[in-house]
């Protein structure tokens, strides 16, 4: 399957993410070309010859920024889903200004029954 050329390396960094655990425990700091040529595949992505080398380096780099994180010392971190443990501001609840159909409908180019009107999309 091959995809747009603007999203290849998009679509290369974002696996690269969810298969995190594979990076870190099969692939080598230093990538070669077989390697490139799987993560390509696990993306669903086309890459030619000519595109393999400049990624080994620029996985490669990614590889390392990984790398740099696993020497940062989160013994003492609670692990968390989001950076703030905030919870949202709530508001009351409250019904205003409902039943304004007639309102909405005014707006509409075509009404029936109380209800928009619109073209058929499916025959």
């Amino acid at each position: 399957m091959v995809f747009k050329r603007a999203s290849w390396r998009a679509r290369v960094f974002a696996h690269l993410n969810a298969i995190s655990e594979f990076i870190f425990r099969k692939i080598p700091m230093d990538i070669d070309k077989q390697t490139v040529r799987h993560i390509a595949g696990l993306a669903c992505i086309a890459v030619s010859v000519s595109e393999i080398q400049s990624l080994q380096g620029e996985l490669s780099t990614i590889i390392g920024w990984f790398g740099k994180l696993n020497e940062v010392d989160t013994s003492d971190v609670e692990p968390s889903s989001r950076a703030s443990e905030t919870t949202p501001r709530m508001r009351e609840d409250a019904v205003t200004e409902g039943d304004r159909v007639d309102d909405i409908l005014r707006n509409a180019p075509a009404s029936q029954d109380r209800c928009f009107v619109v073209p058929k999309v499916m025959e």
